[in-house]
């Protein structure tokens, strides 16, 4: 399960699509520890994504919690039911509000809660449908295509617990910012 934000629903050209997804549910058949993993979608590219494999396809099991887009509480895996308890659907400023329930060994974790926003920017310019080969790597865009632009903004709540960790997977080469101070990879030195 999971809810959707998105925006340009009415392109064809996906280069003009956007959206947030926040996966929901219990995640049991899915492997993954990854309740309440954030996903990104712009320009044609997934941004901040789930890695997807099995087990034993990665160094560092695709399964732990540690390889999703979470917080994760006290180093250990979360795999609990969530849902979305607001949604709103406003054109140009999408939001949704999702609380996932502590499993029983987080006895110290109250309420964990993320709130997501896609708000529109501008529409961008150029759009037309595109074959799958339409746009060559590495050579831009067509004169004149300039996509659309939107932020997402991201904020996630957990009471309770002593040590909260903020995981991305995205992609290497786009800016991240953060206005955490001290900020320093968690595994460091780990394998």
């Amino acid at each position: 399960w999971f809810g959707l934000l998105e925006a340009g629903q009415t392109q064809d050209d996906p280069r003009f699509r956007r959206a947030a997804m926040l996966r929901i549910g219990q995640g049991y058949g899915h492997q993954h520890n990854d309740t309440l993993d954030l996903h990104v979608y712009a320009h044609g590219y997934p941004f901040v994504i789930d890695d997807g494999q099995r087990s034993g396809y990665t160094s560092g099991a695709s399964s732990s919690t540690r390889w999703h887009n979470v917080v994760q509480v006290e180093d250990k895996n979360w795999l609990g039911h969530s849902w979305v308890r607001s949604l709103s659907d406003a054109e140009g400023a999408r939001y949704m509000l999702a609380e996932a329930v502590p499993p029983e060994d987080f006895p110290n974790v109250r309420s964990y809660r993320r709130q997501v926003a896609l708000i529109d920017v501008d529409e961008g310019q150029g759009a037309a449908p595109i074959a799958p080969d339409g746009v060559v790597k590495g050579q831009g865009l067509p004169k004149g295509v300039r996509t659309p632009n939107s932020y997402v903004v991201d904020v996630v709540r957990v009471s309770g617990g002593r040590k909260h960790t903020y995981n991305v997977h995205a992609t290497i080469d786009d800016e991240l910012t953060a206005n955490v101070e001290n900020r320093a990879p968690s595994d460091r030195g780990k394998r």
